[in-house]
């Protein structure tokens, strides 16, 4: 849940609360449209990186109150806001927790939690205590989630096309073939498959990346590889712009299965190819998942590299394939889960 907790120092300046911030590794912002006055509000973000710590932060504003409400209050005429979002971490949590108690301690004064009370701090053992590769994973799986929602509301709205009814009003197969050569609805599924393959790729490759940067030390196959690195990727690792994992990843095509389960299995003793053959049930009928990744990833070379249009590609089909695609991350998150202990949730 987001969390909203309002701090009212006894005594205290803006000068002081800003102090604090930064001292704290807060940064300011400006929000998207916003017209800030700096005399009445200055807002200010945290964010750690490291070990993918947060996942959306900490907010904090530092608010100029009316003269009414600051007496109503008996508080300074500053406060601090601080605000977590729905899918914060547990670190986003206890970072606002601390930097409120850490306020309290200097200024004095009360908080409301909007969620637990009047001097209440937010318990963070509500919030998943995942370990580094899980919260890594964990970001790019809610990234994934995010794009397939918006993408399917999207197409959910859709208009029905006039055209498939013309199509479904004839039994005449030549007529059916020339309708649907020129089906607006044939253009756009078909214009879409390479998104579902790009989402495809990013799973695997960022999955590997994560997984990679946790296991590289420890692990004698990645030590020994030979790979070609330029100077300017050396100079990039030096200064925190590159990761090896990164440079690593780039020697490889995650758009193709005998890549990633060779990949994957050289590196983590992950056997991709095992994993998907699954049989399951999409839309009634079953399928062996990795069969029908393979028919998504043809259809997309098709596209990009013939520019071939499969007349039989429509709304209904291009929505099984998002199923297919949510099946097969689900497989390798289980996976993951029962060979590393993890409790990372699927995509079902």
């Amino acid at each position: 849940m987001s969390i909203v907790i309002n701090f009212y120092p006894k005594s205290s300046t803006k000068k002081k609360l800003q102090e604090l911030l930064i001292m704290r590794d807060f940064f300011k912002v400006r929000y998207l449209n916003e017209v800030c006055d700096e005399n009445k509000i200055v807002n200010y973000k945290w964010f750690e990186y490291h070990d993918y710590q947060s996942f959306t932060g900490v907010y904090a504003s530092i608010i100029k109150l009316d003269e009414s409400v600051k007496d109503s209050l008996n508080c300074s005429e500053w406060i601090l806001h601080t605000k977590t979002q729905i899918g914060g971490s547990r670190f986003d949590k206890k970072k606002q927790n601390d930097i409120v108690r850490e306020a309290r301690k200097i200024f004095g004064g009360f908080f409301e939690n909007d969620c637990f009370g009047k001097n209440r701090y937010t318990n963070i053992n509500d919030y998943e205590d995942y370990s580094p590769p899980e919260r890594g994973l964990f970001i790019i799986y809610e990234n994934i989630r995010n794009k397939i929602s918006l993408f399917q509301f999207g197409l959910e709205n859709w208009h029905d096309n006039p055209w498939n009814k013309q199509m479904d009003s004839t039994n005449d197969e030549e007529i059916q073939l020339l309708l649907g050569s020129n089906n607006p609805d044939v253009i756009l599924f078909n214009a879409l498959i390479p998104f579902t393959i790009s989402i495809f790729e990013y799973f695997f490759k960022e999955t590997f990346k994560v997984l990679l940067r946790y296991n590289w030390e420890k692990n004698d196959s990645i030590l020994k590889e030979r790979i070609k690195v330029t100077y300017r990727d050396l100079l990039d690792i030096e200064k925190g712009d590159q990761t090896i994992e990164y440079i690593l990843s780039k020697e490889w095509n995650f758009q193709n299965l005998d890549i990633i389960n060779t990949v994957f299995y050289k590196y983590f003793k992950l056997d991709i190819f095992k994993v998907l053959a699954k049989r399951k049930k999409v839309n009634n009928k079953f399928y062996f998942v990795k069969n029908k990744l393979e028919e998504i990833i043809k259809k997309r070379h098709s596209v990009i590299h013939e520019l071939e249009l499969d007349n039989e590609v429509n709304k209904e089909t291009f929505f099984e394939t998002l199923l297919i695609l949510k099946i097969s991350f689900s497989l390798i998150v289980n996976e993951l889960n029962n060979k590393n202990n993890w409790n990372l949730q699927d995509f079902s």
